[in-house]
């Protein structure tokens, strides 16, 4: 029986990618193309816990670097992220219907901090960021700090992410899961799924 539902952000909580981001920052194009390349393209060190967003900026060395403006919007472009309404709307009917919430993340410590006190978020019971612990999904020391910190047990829980690799790489605990398809936002798909497993939607 599925007792939690765990969501990762990303194309899951919150839609689109950093071209719909930088959409929002009025700059030249081949600025918004420079700074997709070198800001947005790796996120390993952010993900990881081992550098700050204004850390990274600077190593991006972008030729717009000394504009305030672009500086401020990068550091916290997670503001900036559109949020998926229907999954907010999925996560508040599983709470009320006594599901156990829970997010699973390759994020950073500045966007994490800021996500988790939205109200939006506000059923969610529990967290495991990648840069809290110092490894990425699909590595298995993030699942199994999920299911150690909250006393989970992997078969009781359904996971919900937009890569394929990170859903299998929870099936090696026993933790069934959906792949939400970023570009199409299939909510019908994913309710189905999780109707098959004996979840109540």
């Amino acid at each position: 029986m599925i007792k939690n539902i765990i969501f990762d952000l990303g194309n899951v909580v919150f839609s689109g990618n950093s071209a719909s981001v930088l959409k929002k920052l009025k700059i030249r194009n081949e600025n918004i193309e420079e700074i997709k390349e070198k800001f947005f393209k790796d996120y390993s060190n952010l993900d990881l816990g081992k550098e700050t967003l204004e850390q990274h900026f600077y190593k991006s060395n972008l030729s717009t670097q000394s504009d305030q403006n672009v500086k401020s919007f990068l550091i916290n472009y997670y503001k900036y992220r559109d949020m998926n309404t229907k999954i907010i709307e999925l996560i508040h009917k599983l709470k009320n219907n006594k599901y156990g919430i829970y997010v699973l993340s390759n994020n950073n410590k500045e966007a994490s901090e800021y996500i988790k006190k939205l109200p939006e978020l506000s059923s969610v019971d529990g967290w495991v960021i990648s840069c809290d612990i110092h490894a990425v999904k699909p590595n298995k020391e993030i699942y199994k700090a999920l299911f150690d910190k909250f006393e989970l047990n992997p078969e009781e829980c359904f996971f919900i992410d937009d890569k394929e690799r990170n859903i299998e790489a929870g099936k090696q605990f026993g933790m069934d899961g959906h792949v939400l398809n970023y570009d199409k936002y299939d909510i019908k798909a994913l309710m189905n799924n999780l109707r098959k497993v004996g979840v109540i939607v």
